[in-house]
């Protein structure tokens, strides 16, 4: 059997829409990429060692687990640059070029 579903009118007759939920930042950082996810991951493990809220045996792996996710990023980071440097001398040796001219030897 299928419910007839309408709107939720109030007193003065008027509909109101139903209250949309905002995206969290972690919804944000999956659709955004692996790095945007990552530094979620980090803030969140970080905001965690901070607050103290985690049993003592814990500790360490949550360290470890934040040591992990900052090395990831520093590594994204790392190879963009590399490849930001490799089209820039592309680019710039693309710019530079002139037509062979065998009587120039």
């Amino acid at each position: 059997m299928a419910r007839n579903l309408r709107t939720v009118v109030d007193a003065d007759g008027t509909g109101t829409k139903p209250r949309r939920r905002r995206a969290g930042r972690l919804t944000v950082a999956v659709r955004g990429g692996e790095r945007e996810l990552l530094v979620v991951i980090r803030r969140q493990l970080a905001q965690r060692l901070d607050s103290g809220d985690y049993p003592a045996h814990a500790m360490t792996q949550l360290i470890r687990q934040l040591r992990d996710v900052d090395r990831e990023i520093r590594m994204i980071d790392a190879r963009a640059a590399e490849v930001a440097e490799a089209e820039a001398y592309d680019e710039q040796c693309t710019a530079d070029d002139t037509p062979w001219d065998p009587q120039a030897i």
